[in-house]
């Protein structure tokens, strides 16, 4: 009958091991401050208190002692001379758990009901995990509780599709990384070899001019030119021009190179920030 139930009964779902060891520490931090209500500290007392201390033991199970479902002092004392040990300050007494009520209080109750839970979608079959000596469950009961967020449906959904629009633009940056530079140092070289063709045909069309003007004076025909006031300084300063035209056809290719590495590395720069 039991194990048909059983079988229809679904099991408490816990998603990992620090849940068990979460709803441990709440346990024995509710019977720490029921010890703290039952048993205050007293003034003037001398030394440590060994009923609070032998309770404490036995709640959390320090030294295998089994803990009591209660921490009330008759549990433990069945003579009311017993009982009244603690008032009158005495610290001879030897404490006696009485064995029927203290049973497995905090680590029996959760080890009984361990076949009902599971973790992750398994069955608990570390039953360390309830040991007070587990390294999840070391904590200090008087601690502050830690209260976590219950968990969003929503927000989950928002984080995957951040995550994916970051692996989208992450992508979209490599490619760009890629094409963009060559792209840019092809562009820009090309439109300095236009500028550079333009030069030398311009260049071409004077000197052609050049050439049939002077035919013309030669063989008597064409129009006569004269010559300018300042003849030499313009012929002058036209040789430097064609000499630095010259010098800079020469240079040109190296000057694009250079130019277009740098752009090359501005623009990686760039997009690295």
């Amino acid at each position: 009958m039991d194990t048909a139930v059983s079988a229809h009964q679904r099991k408490i779902e816990l998603q990992s091991p620090e849940d068990l060891t979460y709803l441990l520490a709440n346990v024995r931090r509710a019977a720490a401050e029921h010890i703290n209500e039952a048993f205050p500290p007293v003034e003037g007392a001398q030394g440590e208190d060994e009923l609070r201390t032998r309770i404490e033991e036995l709640v959390n199970e320090v030294r295998g002692f089994p803990p009591s479902p209660s921490i009330h002092p008759s549990l433990y004392f069945p003579d009311p001379d017993t009982q009244n040990l603690h008032a009158r300050g005495r610290e001879e007494h030897v404490l006696t758990p009485a064995a029927p009520r203290a049973q497995q209080y905090i680590t029996k109750t959760f080890t009984l009901a361990s076949p009902n839970l599971s973790v992750n979608g398994m069955p608990l079959d570390d039953l360390s995990l309830l040991s007070p000596d587990y390294a999840g469950s070391s904590r200090d009961p008087l601690e502050p509780e830690v209260v976590y967020a219950p968990f969003d449906g929503r927000a989950r959904t928002r984080v995957e599709e951040l995550t994916r629009e970051e692996e989208d633009l992450l992508r979209d940056i490599a490619a760009l990384k890629k094409s963009v530079p060559g792209a840019a140092a092809g562009a820009w070289a090309e439109a300095a070899r236009s500028g550079l063709r333009a030069d030398e045909e311009a260049l071409a069309a004077a000197r052609d001019r050049g050439a049939r003007a002077a035919e013309g004076v030669d063989g008597g025909g064409g129009v006569k030119i004269v010559d300018l006031e300042r003849q030499e300084d313009v012929e002058r300063g036209y040789a430097r021009a064609v000499a630095g035209l010259a010098r800079m056809k020469k240079d040109m290719p190296a000057v694009v190179a250079r130019m277009e590495r740098a752009r090359g590395a501005g623009s990686y720069v760039v997009t690295e920030k």
